[in-house]
């Protein structure tokens, strides 16, 4: 396309010259400051006797960026695709941290018990809830697995029904020694010390 000079042809390519450019990008944010300090600075050259400077607005626009940065209006968003560009103006920010995958062995229970595996979900946005489990023997051998929706109350209840519905089948199929292995430390503590709480009186 042609250029024409004009401020709205500059404010365009500003704004398409990016490939992550939204609402709130800092392409968009820097011409806006600059505007803004270039009418300030214009007003004061005109009505205030004072020297027009160009680095002067650099400086504001600069000041004004790592301002937004300090306060946390500017997220790592903001500067999707021009992460450099974010350390020129002061603002580090903390990198994602990296997950790798890990190894784990899951361990036979001793002859003649079995080990229930299960895990509860609840999504509190949406508070849909659900669970699943496996019972494995002491050869290693699946005896059974199950998943089901859930209607839980918080991510705790979550864990206490799947629990639940996990020994009801051992119970319906004469299990009784049974082995629990769960990642949810407060339905562990509750089960061993025998308590009943606010879960429906499950525990």
């Amino acid at each position: 396309c042609s250029v024409d000079g004009s401020i709205r042809h500059w404010l365009s390519a500003w704004f398409f010259s990016g490939d992550y450019v939204s609402e709130g990008h800092i392409r968009i944010i820097i011409p806006i400051f600059v505007l803004w300090f270039i009418w300030l600075e214009r007003n004061d050259a005109k009505h205030r006797n004072m020297s027009f400077y160009p680095d002067r607005i650099r400086w504001k626009c600069q000041g004004k960026i790592f301002q937004l940065f300090q306060a946390g209006l500017l997220k790592r968003r903001n500067w999707k695709g021009d992460m450099k560009l974010a350390s020129s103006f002061g603002c580090h920010y903390v990198l994602d941290q990296v997950y790798f995958p890990k190894m784990v062995r899951w361990i036979k229970p001793k002859e003649p018990c079995f080990k229930l595996n299960v895990d509860g979900s609840f999504q509190g946005r949406s508070a849909r809830s659900g669970g699943g489990g496996i019972l494995g023997d002491w050869h290693g051998y699946v005896s059974f697995y199950f998943f089901l929706p859930l209607k839980a109350k918080s991510a705790l209840h979550a864990e206490i029904l799947t629990l639940y519905h996990g020994l009801r089948i051992c119970k319906d199929r004469g299990i009784s020694k049974v082995w629990i292995e769960m990642d949810a430390l407060s339905v562990i503590n509750l089960v061993q010390n025998r308590c009943i709480g606010s879960s429906g009186g499950l525990l």
